[in-house]
C-alpha cells in the first residue's frame, strides 16, 4: 500500500512514505538518518514488508473455485514483535505461507538495519509499521464489513487487485500463474501432508536466501533449487523437496547431472543441450539448512566441484559434505536371486526394481547391458474387480497391472526404435520404409522433419513410459504424445513373446477381467482421436488450423511444428527433462 524512498535534505537523508490519499498521491517523512548507507537497507526492508503484507489481502483465494479472502492475521505482526513467530507457524496454503516466509525475512532484515541507527529512528520506523497496518486494517474493514473509515486527510487508500507496492519480484511470487501452480500442487495435500510440504518449502527458501551461489534458482512450483554454474554447458545440481502429489517424490533428493549436446548447431555455432542425471543423494529426513547452504556455496567457491562430485560411487560422501550417494549411473548391484535368467543385477528402490538387461529378448534394441526398470505395476495400478453395483472403480475405465506392463514394454521398445532412426538417418527424409525402424509409420506430413524433431518424438514414448512408472495414466499432453500412444497401443498386443521372460513377468501380475482391452484404452486415455485423420491422404491440409474443415470440426493445430506444444488443458512437462540418448 506504501512505497518508501530516500530523499537527501539539508545534510541528512530522509526516508519518505508515499501512498494514495483522498487528495491523490502524498509523501510524508518517516524519519531521517545521517547517510544513505544507513537509509538504504531500511527502505529496502520497508518496501518488501509493504508488498508482502498488502498483496495477500489484495487478491482472491480461488483454491475452492470460489472467491475467498486470504488471512489478515499477519497485519497484527507489523506492530508487535512478540507475535512474529506466528508467521512461520501457519498452514493456510502453499502460496500464502510462502509469502509469509518472505514477510518474516523482510522483518528480520529491518531489525538488522535499524540496529545500526539511533533509538529515535527505530521508534519512528516502528510507528510507521503500526500506521501502515492500522490503515490497511481500516480499509479492509470498509471493503469487507462496510465499516466507515476515518476521513483524515492523510488516510491511506487501498484498492483490491491493484495495491500500490514497490518491489522487484524475481521469483514471480505475485504472479497469478505462480499462485495457480502452487494451488495445483496443493490439490491432493490435506492436513499433515500440507503441513509437511509447507515446512519443506520453508527449508528450501531459507537455503536459497542464505546461500551465496549466484546461479542458484528457486523453482517455487517444483519445490526445488536448481544450480547451473556453467549456464548449460557442463554440470548442474538440483535440490528437490518431497512432493506427495508425485509418486516418485517422497524423499529429499540432491541430483547431479551433466548437460549433453544434441541436434545441429545454429548459424552462430550454438548448440542445444539436454540434462543427463549422473548420481543422486536421497534421504527421507529433512536436511539441515546449514549443510545445504554449505553444499551450494561449495559449488560457487570451488571451480569444477560438480565434476569431482559426479565421480562419487554409491555409498560415498560428496567431498566436503555429509551427503551420501544412494544412486549412480556407474554403480553395479548384486542380484538378490530368483528374479530370472535374463537379469544380472537388481535392487529394490521403493516402487520399482532397477534392472540391467543382458538378453536380446528384453525390450531394448540398444546396446547390451542398457539399464532399465521393471516397475511394480501390481502396486502402481491396483485395480478393482468386485463387480458390485455402485462401485465407481468397476464402472469406469481401469488401467490394469498387466495392461500397464505390456503398454510400458511397447513404449520402451518403440522409444529405442525412434532413437535408432535418429542415429542412423539424422535429417534424411523418409523414403523407403524398409530402411526405417519407426518413423515410416508416422503420417506422411512428418516425413521431412529433422533429427531434432525426431528426438523430441522419441522422448514422447519415454515421457508416457515414465507416467506409468509414476502411477499416472499415460494421457497425452501434446500431439507428439498422442501419436506415440496410438503406435504403442497398436504394437502392445505383439510386444511380448509368449513364453519369454517378459511374458513370465507379466503373468505374475494379478489378472483382471479388463486386461489387455486396447479399445478401452483408446476411450479412456485420449481426449479425442483427431490425429488419426492425418493418415488419410485425402485430408491433406486438415492439420492446419486455418483449414475450413479443421475450423468447423475444432480439430486444432496438428502441423508438425506444433506437435510438442502442450495442450491448453494439460500441465507442461519439465523442460529440463533429459533425452535417453
Amino acid at each position: 500500500m506504501t512505497i518508501y524512498s530516500i530523499h537527501p535534505s539539508r545534510g541528512k537523508v530522509q526516508i519518505l512514505a508515499t501512498y494514495r490519499t483522498v487528495d491523490g498521491m502524498t509523501s510524508s517523512t518517516v524519519t531521517s538518518v545521517v547517510e544513505t548507507g544507513l537509509a538504504a537497507p531500511i527502505v529496502n526492508a520497508l518496501n518488501r514488508i509493504s508488498a508482502f503484507a498488502t498483496v495477500p489481502v489484495s487478491v482472491w483465494d480461488r483454491r475452492s473455485g470460489e472467491y475467498r479472502h486470504y488471512p489478515t492475521n499477519h497485519l497484527e505482526v507489523l506492530g508487535d514483535r512478540d507475535k512474529r513467530l506466528q508467521l512461520l507457524e501457519g498452514s493456510h496454503s502453499l502460496w500464502y505461507e510462502l509469502v509469509m516466509i518472505f514477510l518474516d525475512g523482510a522483518l528480520v532484515d529491518l531489525e538488522k538495519a535499524v540496529s545500526q541507527v539511533p533509538p529515535p529512528v527505530r521508534t519512528a520506523v516502528d510507528a510507521e509499521l503500526a500506521a501502515e497496518a492500522q490503515a490497511l486494517r481500516a480499509e479492509l474493514a470498509e471493503y469487507n464489513e462496510g465499516a466507515s473509515p476515518s476521513e483524515s486527510v492523510n488516510r491511506r487508500l487501498w484498492e483490491r487487485e491493484d495495491p500500490l507496492v514497490g518491489i522487484e519480484d524475481d521469483l514471480g511470487l505475485f504472479d497469478e500463474d505462480t499462485r495457480k501452480s502452487l494451488d495445483k500442487v496443493e490439490e491432493s495435500l490435506k492436513g499433515d501432508k500440507l503441513q509437511r510440504v509447507i515446512d519443506d518449502l520453508r527449508i528450501l527458501l531459507q537455503v536459497y536466501l542464505e546461500c551465496n551461489e549466484e546461479s542458484a534458482r528457486l523453482e517455487v512450483e517444483d519445490l526445488s533449487i536448481f544450480v547451473d554454474p556453467d549456464f548449460g554447458e557442463k554440470y548442474y545440481l538440483t535440490v528437490e523437496a518431497p512432493l506427495p502429489s508425485e509418486a516418485s517424490r517422497h524423499d529429499w533428493k540432491i541430483e547431479i547431472g551433466r548437460w549433453e549436446p544434441y541436434g545441429p548447431e545454429d548459424e552462430d555455432g550454438n548448440g542445444s543441450y539436454s540434462g543427463n542425471p549422473l548420481l543422486a543423494c536421497v534421504q527421507s529426513a529433512p536436511p539441515v539448512v546449514r549443510e545445504l547452504v554449505d553444499l551450494l556455496d561449495l559449488v560457487g567457491h570451488q571451480p569444477g566441484q560438480l565434476a569431482i562430485w559426479s565421480k562419487t560411487p554409491v555409498g560415498g560422501r560428496l567431498a566436503g559434505t555429509n551427503f551420501i550417494v544412494t544412486d549412480s549411473e556407474q554403480s553395479e548391484v548384486l542380484l538378490p536371486g530368483n528374479v530370472g535368467d535374463d537379469i544380472d543385477a537388481v535392487e529394490a528402490h521403493g516402487s520399482e526394481y532397477s534392472v540391467t538387461a543382458v538378453r536380446d529378448d528384453l525390450p531394448a534394441n540398444g546396446d547390451e547391458g542398457r539399464s532399465m526398470s521393471w516397475p511394480k505395476f501390481d502396486a502402481l495400478f491396483a485395480s478393482c474387480s468386485c463387480g458390485r453395483e455402485g462401485c465407481d472403480e468397476c464402472a469406469g475405465f481401469q488401467l490394469t497391472p498387466r495392461t500397464a506392463a505390456r503398454l510400458w514394454v511397447a513404449l520402451n521398445f518403440l522409444a529405442d526404435q525412434a532413437y535408432d532412426d535418429v542415429e542412423e538417418h539424422g535429417d534424411e527424409p523418409v523414403r523407403d520404409p524398409r530402411d526405417w525402424s519407426l518413423f515410416d509409420e508416422y503420417p506422411r506430413i512428418t516425413f521431412r522433419q529433422d533429427a531434432v524433431w525426431r528426438r523430441q518424438a522419441a522422448r514422447c514414448f519415454d515421457d508416457l513410459s515414465r507416467d506409468l512408472e509414476a502411477a499416472r495414466w499415460p494421457s497425452p499432453r501434446c500431439a507428439g504424445e498422442e501419436m506415440a500412444l496410438h503406435l504403442a497401443l497398436d504394437f502392445a498386443p505383439d510386444a511380448v513373446d509368449e513364453g519369454g521372460s517378459l511374458a513370465e513377468w507379466i503373468d505374475r501380475l494379478p489378472a483382471h477381467p479388463g486386461d489387455l482391452d486396447w479399445d478401452a484404452c483408446v476411450d479412456g486415455l485420449f481426449q479425442d482421436t483427431d490425429i488419426l485423420t492425418l493418415f488419410n491422404d485425402s485430408h491433406d491440409g486438415l492439420e492446419d488450423p486455418g483449414d475450413p474443415t479443421n475450423r468447423r470440426l475444432g480439430i486444432g493445430d496438428y502441423r508438425p511444428a506444433s506437435w510438442f506444444t502442450t495442450f491448453d488443458n494439460q500441465e507442461p512437462r519439465d523442460s529440463r527433462r533429459p533425452f535417453r540418448r
